[in-house]
């Protein structure tokens, strides 16, 4: 009481104390005290004891704090909180929220009261109505406008669209799964609110990085119902052929109904199939052949029908069905491995000690006479961009590039052709030569110098001709069938045949090589005789005589044709690349070479 009264007197204010408000205290003080210092050091003892000053008018009640909601205090509703007193006295603020509720605000806050605080709410219009001392107000105000502002409300809500159902069935399943992450049975942080008419999600979440996860699940949930029935689904072929594929499948399907036969299952009987028909598999074998030819083929129970245009598969069947086919279609729409193939393909005249034969010949030669393969320059060689050579091949390389056998060897082609693997590539160079295939007169057609002929013409090719087709094993081997011709145009055999004859050397073979080996075919040996006759004109024609009149010459000629087959697996559209500048340089030293041959032996 005295400490009451001798500040009251210095600051020369009224004053009622209550009853119930005792207390002692102790101020020790080391300087001089300001006036304006009294009034706050007065509230602070007070409050201290658990009471507080309260003016009303020009007296001032002191009274408990409990009491102070009950006591007329002055009321502030301006939301910067600037207009609050600073000397600590009890306030009673209103502040209407935009964003937050207010009771969870209330709850909030509640915890931030002094002494003889309280916070009230007004649901109906959303208030808060705090009542503390004028710092403490001020500085919850500052806390509840930090979550009641329109930036924190953008970052804490996001509206997302839901396409495939309706926004308010995904809600129970969202809540569900995001009560597990915050391991609760029905709670959850976050909240989902409905907005069906424009079939949306507005989500609220304390923190914005929860979006992502949010959207996440929205995606994964917000899918289309699985129609039910059969339905027509489009298969794009990225890399094959539609009409193969679709073989493929038919025969896949065409075997599995062989096997359930042969194991004695009935598949069931296609309707309006009358008994005793033929048995399943002739009849599925025959459907599905037919059906293949026609662009379309049952599979599983499922329909295809082949698009050419698009190089599409239209597949008609259930969801399940078309998801099995699906499977199978990924495994097989692969992009196709290619070998490129280079050939060389030689002519040699055997004459001198080639006269048995180039493999003969090699095989008489001492060691020292064979020279191994890295002494011949490019310069002297005749552009073999053969890869690896092992044993005899790498000999016979070497002896068809060796300067010394330029007039003995000519080389008739150097195609390199780049196939995809199991087809068959072709390189053909040469001319087609008409021939008569048959002759014959048209009944009833009659001219003033005889019948009317028909002849019947059909074009030969003819030239070098070169078909390969590379197979790749399982084990990196390359298998390869081959088919070379070489061809050229003769004078007919008689003067009864009007039709020309063919010069056709040839080799078919099957060979199984590694990667970048060349492998040699030979052995193809010719003999030509060339008689040349000079005569005196008459003379020389004389029967028996006219051999006196003039001079008659052969000549002979014997010729070895040589290929050699270097196979080079391209397994992706790098090596591709690699294999095409290899070849572009390949030409330009084969060009090199052509001009220096032509220097020499010109």
């Amino acid at each position: 009481m005295q400490f009451i009264n001798l500040v009251a007197g210095e600051l020369k204010i009224n004053y009622v104390i209550d009853p119930a408000v005792k207390g002692a205290v102790t101020i020790t003080t080391a300087g001089d005290l300001r006036p304006e210092d009294l009034f706050p050091i007065l509230q602070a003892v007070l409050k201290i004891n658990g009471a507080t000053a309260i003016q009303v008018g020009n007296l001032y009640r002191i009274v408990p704090l409990s009491q102070v909601p009950k006591t007329p205090l002055e009321v502030f509703s301006d939301t910067t909180g600037k207009l609050l007193p600073t000397d600590d006295r009890m306030v009673m603020q209103i502040i209407p929220l935009r964003f937050v509720f207010a009771a969870d605000m209330a709850k909030m806050c509640t915890p931030f009261l002094s002494d003889g605080g309280n916070v009230a709410v007004h649901e109906a219009g959303n208030v808060l109505i705090l009542v503390d001392n004028s710092l403490n107000v001020k500085r919850l105000m500052e806390i509840i406008q930090q979550f009641d502002s329109a930036t924190f409300a953008q970052q804490r809500i996001r509206l997302l669209p839901v396409h495939n159902n309706v926004a308010s069935g995904l809600i129970p399943e969202l809540e569900s799964i995001f009560s597990a992450y915050a391991l609760s049975d029905k709670k959850t942080p976050l909240r989902f609110v409905p907005i069906d008419r424009i079939n949306a999600l507005l989500v609220v979440t304390p923190d914005p990085s929860a979006f992502a996860e949010v959207e996440r699940w929205v995606e994964k949930l917000d899918q289309p119902a699985p129609p039910s029935g059969v339905q027509t689904f489009v298969y794009r072929v990225q890399n094959s052929e539609a009409s193969y594929l679709a073989r493929l499948l038919t025969n896949l399907q065409r075997s599995e109904v062989g096997a359930s036969a042969a194991t004695g299952a009935t598949p069931a009987a296609a309707p309006g199939t009358a008994a005793g028909g033929p048995s399943g598999s002739t009849r599925e074998s025959a459907l599905a052949g037919s059906e293949v030819e026609s662009g379309e083929a049952a599979v599983g129970g499922a329909r295809i029908t082949t698009d050419p245009v698009n190089n599409s598969l239209l597949i008609q069947g259930t969801a399940q069905q078309y998801a099995e086919i699906l499977k199978t279609l990924k495994e097989l729409d692969v992009v196709p491995r290619e070998v490129m193939i280079e050939a060389r393909v030689y002519e040699v005249t055997l004459s001198g000690d080639l006269s048995f034969g180039v493999s003969y010949f090699l095989q008489q030669r001492s060691d020292a006479e064979r020279k191994p393969l890295a002494s011949f320059s490019a310069q002297d060689a005749l552009q073999a961009s053969a890869g690896t050579l092992v044993g005899k091949t790498r000999e016979l390389l070497g002896f068809l590039n060796a300067s010394e056998n330029r007039s003995r060897v000519r080389v008739l082609s150097a195609p390199t052709v780049l196939a995809m693997d199991n087809s068959d590539a072709k390189i053909q160079v040469g001319s087609e030569i008409p021939i008569l295939t048959s002759q014959g007169v048209i009944p009833g057609v009659q001219t003033g110098v005889g019948s009317v002929f028909a002849n019947t013409i059909q074009n030969r090719d003819t030239g070098i001709i070169l078909t390969v087709t590379p197979r790749i094993t399982s084990t990196g081997m390359v298998s390869l069938r081959i088919s070379q011709e070489i061809s050229s145009v003769q004078p007919a055999a008689s003067e009864a045949i009007q039709s020309p004859s063919f010069l056709k050397r040839s080799i078919t073979t099957r060979a199984v090589v590694a990667d970048r080996e060349t492998i040699a075919l030979g052995g193809l040996i010719q003999e030509s005789v060339t008689t040349n006759r000079n005569r005196i004109p008459l003379l020389g024609d004389i029967p028996g005589l006219g051999v006196l009149f003039g001079s008659t010459s052969y000549t002979r000629a014997t010729t070895e044709l040589i290929v050699l087959l270097t196979p080079h697996i391209v397994k992706n559209a790098e090596e591709a690349r690699d294999a095409t500048r290899e070849l572009r340089e390949g030409m330009l030293g084969l060009r090199q070479s052509f001009k220096k041959d032509k220097i020499i032996n010109p």
